[in-house]
């Protein structure tokens, strides 16, 4: 786990690996990709670090940028079984 810095996170549309391009890209856990697998491999090993969510889906870049960053956080917690923080949390 010393040499994984960040755990780069993003869901897929269901197409053939040739058609997919960063625009296919979902928020995690809304596509086919086995998200949470990959997850609980990687907690095998004791990774504990960073997670980034990395969405460059256009139809994305037109919705207000504070929506979108909630969704993707709100998303990624749902997909990777974290908690929620409390009612002072910073979101």
């Amino acid at each position: 786990p010393e040499k994984l810095f960040v755990f780069h996170i993003n869901d897929a549309e269901n197409l053939p690996k040739s058609e997919l391009t960063d625009a296919q890209r979902l928020y995690p856990g809304t596509g086919i990709l086995p998200i949470r697998e990959i997850k609980a491999s990687l907690d095998k090993i004791g990774y504990d670090r960073m997670v980034s969510v990395e969405i460059f889906r256009p139809e994305y870049w037109q919705q207000d940028p504070f929506e979108v960053a909630v969704e993707a956080k709100t998303a990624t917690e749902e997909v990777l079984g974290l908690s929620k923080p409390s009612a002072g949390g910073s979101w």
